[in-house]
């Protein structure tokens, strides 16, 4: 009769179960790295955020062409322009009773028809007493008697056929109507701030 070991026969169904637990882990890790990966790219999809396609800006038309000694105006921005030189002086400020002259174009820039506008703007925290009159096309057209006020230097509904011009000279004066302020200005250790915007908009008519 065969003698059967049963100490070794267990060992051996031991090492295969062990075996079996290590292959099933394996399994099991590899199972999740796979499904890690997986769930990683789909999240990684979803979370992309593609740049939006900005479409060629459409070529701006310019109506019109704003000009003056010193060249053309740059459309929607702020141009510096010199209005309140003095010419054959060696200053770089005025003063009361200085004035001059500020001359400046408006052309329609198009084949068709414009109706534009005009008017000043200011900031003038010292209260720098500048006074204006405006001729247009050689005869004036605001301020003919008078001096006035950039408020009153405003000009609507002017209409200019197809690649005609509008000459402007826009007059200044710091008209000296009260000594204690125009004193009191001058004596400021900085100099005094002043700053008058000419605004003109156009559009095109049928």
């Amino acid at each position: 009769m065969k003698k059967v070991d049963n100490n070794k026969k267990y060992q051996e169904e031991e090492t295969k179960k062990k075996r079996k637990r290590w292959l099933l882990l394996l399994l099991l890790l590899l199972f999740l790295c796979f499904f890690g990966y997986i769930i990683f790219r789909i999240g990684f999809k979803f979370g992309e955020s593609k740049q939006p396609v900005t479409p060629d800006p459409t070529p701006v038309k310019m109506i019109i062409k704003v000009s003056d000694n010193d060249g053309t105006w740059k459309k929607d921005e702020q141009n510096k322009i010199r209005v309140f030189s003095i010419l054959n002086t060696a200053r770089d400020r005025v003063a009361p009773y200085d004035s001059g002259v500020y001359q400046f174009d408006v052309k329609n820039d198009i084949d068709n028809s414009i109706v534009y506008k005009l008017s000043l703007t200011e900031t003038n925290e010292d209260r720098v007493n500048i006074k204006y009159k405006l001729k247009k096309n050689g005869f004036y057209v605001i301020g003919k008697y008078d001096w006035v006020y950039y408020d009153q230097v405003k000009l609507e509904d002017l209409h200019l056929a197809a690649n005609e011009t509008d000459n402007y000279e826009l007059e200044w004066c710091w008209v000296s109507e009260n000594n204690e302020l125009d004193t009191k200005i001058g004596l400021k250790r900085n100099k005094a701030d002043y700053t008058m915007t000419i605004n003109v908009t156009a559009e095109e008519v049928d």
